[in-house]
């Protein structure tokens, strides 16, 4: 009998292209708050953090000060914008993902997010993608819980677990995915795409970096020393 796995994947530069618009978002609320005006290429830096995160990365390298009622009021500005803006332009996936995780999904793993977007945002995503059928949504993991990224891959072991799970993947693209996973000994899979490339990847310590999508089946596989079949 196969045993049940969970997939945990990132949304934003592993399921679907970062929306540029996302960034701008970014960029147009964070002048208005702070007077600080960035360019994509200022913001696209400090992605695969948590939307706090990323605020704080930011208003730090500028020597803003900030209180926390600041950085929340600036997330729901820039999360309220996003989704408008998700449902208005829509999302572009990445090659091949569609038909990897329908087959998935018909193979029985069970699959859900580990992302620094908000929940509403992520949903948002994932609706626009034509990917929301596919996900459990108990296994919908959030920047809510935590803005630490380990806390949420922590988070989603245990969700995956207690629905009976005997092997936990985490898929993302950043040194951050991979990291969080690792701590909380998970396996782990590095897709490069936008912010690192396969050598940057690999020196974070993966299970397995794969450049395409499509061989992401066989990587599990390969993870788990070929049995699962």
């Amino acid at each position: 009998m196969r045993e049940k796995i969970a997939i945990g994947f990132d949304i934003d530069g592993t399921l679907i292209k970062t929306p540029e618009y996302h960034i701008l978002a970014y960029g147009k609320v964070i002048e208005e708050m702070f007077g600080i005006k960035l360019s994509v290429k200022d913001i696209f830096r400090h992605l695969g953090k948590t939307s706090e995160g990323i605020i704080k990365d930011i208003l730090k390298e500028y020597n803003v000060d900030y209180e926390e009622e600041d950085i929340k009021n600036c997330v729901e500005k820039i999360d309220k914008l996003a989704i408008k803006l998700i449902f208005e332009k829509g999302v572009e996936l990445y090659p091949s993902v569609k038909k990897v995780i329908e087959r998935l999904k018909n193979s029985g793993f069970l699959m859900g997010v580990v992302t620094g977007n908000k929940k509403e945002v992520a949903e948002a995503k994932l609706k626009a993608a034509g990917l929301y059928e596919f996900f459990d949504k108990d296994l919908i993991v959030s920047s809510e819980i935590s803005h630490d990224r380990s806390v949420l891959v922590k988070e989603f072991k245990e969700r995956a677990m207690k629905k009976g799970c005997s092997h936990i993947f985490i898929v993302g693209d950043t040194s951050n995915d991979i990291l969080a996973g690792k701590a909380n000994d998970v396996f782990t899979i590095g897709i490069p795409t936008e912010f690192y490339n396969k050598n940057e990847l690999e020196m974070c310590s993966p299970n397995c970096v794969i450049t395409d999508f499509e061989y992401l089946e066989k990587a599990i596989v390969e993870c788990l020393g070929g049995k699962n079949e």
